[in-house]
């Protein structure tokens, strides 16, 4: 997909490996969105994206800009 994959966690190894595959499903980035307590404003975001892929039978995604 043309979007970003957003990565949370608190274990290092761990979320390299996950920045790693996720780096590989996307054709976006995959970024290091902080640790493991971040990911619960993430999952409100998927329902956000999920409802709006049925309502406008879509495939939205999020890609973040202004960062290097």
């Amino acid at each position: 997909p043309d979007e970003d994959a957003f990565v949370c966690g608190d274990d290092v190894e761990a979320k390299a490996l996950a920045l790693e595959l996720a780096g590989r499903m996307t054709s976006g980035r995959a970024l290091d969105a902080g640790p493991l307590a971040s990911a619960r404003a993430l999952e409100g975001l998927t329902a956000v994206i999920v409802n709006l892929n049925k309502r406008y039978r879509g495939h939205a995604g999020i890609r973040v800009t202004g960062l290097p």
